[in-house]
């Protein structure tokens, strides 16, 4: 039973860097996403452990982050590095991304709550997000950390049609979509590690336009 447990997590491992580098392969065709999955994760855990979430639970959201965008290997790097806004019609055609995702990593054996919040990663607290359209509590918790790390991650980068966004701006957006794109609690945890440091945005002291009580 030991070696057959041993030989299952060396073939886990081993398929495990298989998509790490398929993965690295995605973010080379656009040089403004490489880096994107590592940022995600890393904000993605940091409001995981704020919200008291568990070890194991912890490691779930991190590989989920870190594979989140693995099915943009299904869509053409015209798309892809495209370097304006997409059309409506491209941007359907992006959004079977999760679908891709979750096709490629099923096979695999990874738990179901990582495939679910890879799949479930651009659903909007509001019930108008994609591909199922759920949501509220419908949505998993992972998911809903993940569309959170992501979205803070994708307003700090830097594209060819706009440039950076400032710290206010990204407070002010947080606190415009609560209960819309985002589980307000979730944005409430992400709000107060911004303002603490976690995401360095710029030379902007935070103290200089937050209040005293969410500056805690």
């Amino acid at each position: 039973a030991m070696e057959n447990a041993s030989l299952y997590e060396g073939l886990r491992e081993s398929y495990f860097r298989t998509v790490q580098a398929l993965v690295a392969a995605v973010e080379a065709k656009d040089p403004y996403t490489r880096w994107h999955s590592t940022n995600v994760a890393k904000y993605a855990v940091a409001i995981g452990r704020d919200l008291g979430l568990s070890p194991s639970q912890l490691e779930e959201i991190h590989i989920a982050a870190i594979l989140h965008d693995v099915g943009k290997i299904g869509i053409s790097e015209r798309i892809i590095s495209k370097p304006d806004q997409l059309s409506r019609e491209e941007f359907d055609i992006m959004k079977d991304h999760p679908a891709h995702g979750m096709r490629i990593l099923e096979p695999i054996g990874f738990s179901q709550s990582i495939i679910n919040a890879i799949y479930q990663h651009h659903e909007r607290f509001d019930g108008k997000g994609y591909p199922q359209g759920i949501g509220g509590e419908n949505i998993s918790l992972a998911a809903r950390i993940l569309s959170l790390a992501d979205t803070i991650d994708a307003m700090i980068s830097e594209r060819p049609y706009r440039g950076t966004i400032s710290t206010e701006t990204v407070l002010q957006e947080l606190d415009k979509e609560a209960g819309l794109q985002f589980d307000p609690e979730v944005g409430k945890v992400a709000r107060k590690l911004i303002i603490q440091g976690l995401l360095k945005l710029g030379a902007t002291t935070y103290a200089q336009h937050t209040p005293p009580e969410d500056r805690k």
